[in-house]
């Protein structure tokens, strides 16, 4: 995205970002085998239909 608009991508943020995922990932690996499938499945869809709708919100209405 940042390529085509020609823009810079702002490098120093980079290391934070994977340290970040880098310890997020035991965690998540532990909650996941622990949480209950359907109820993971519906925090899923209820968060993916939430930013869904932000982003067409923030389309629409500017």
């Amino acid at each position: 995205m940042y390529l085509s608009l020609n823009k810079a991508i702002d490098w120093t943020l980079a290391p934070f970002l994977v340290f970040g995922g880098i310890l997020s990932v035991p965690l998540a690996g532990i909650t996941v085998k622990k949480m209950n499938t359907d109820k993971l499945r519906l925090i899923i869809a209820i968060v993916t239909i939430g930013l869904g709708l932000l982003t067409l919100g923030k389309i629409f209405i500017k």
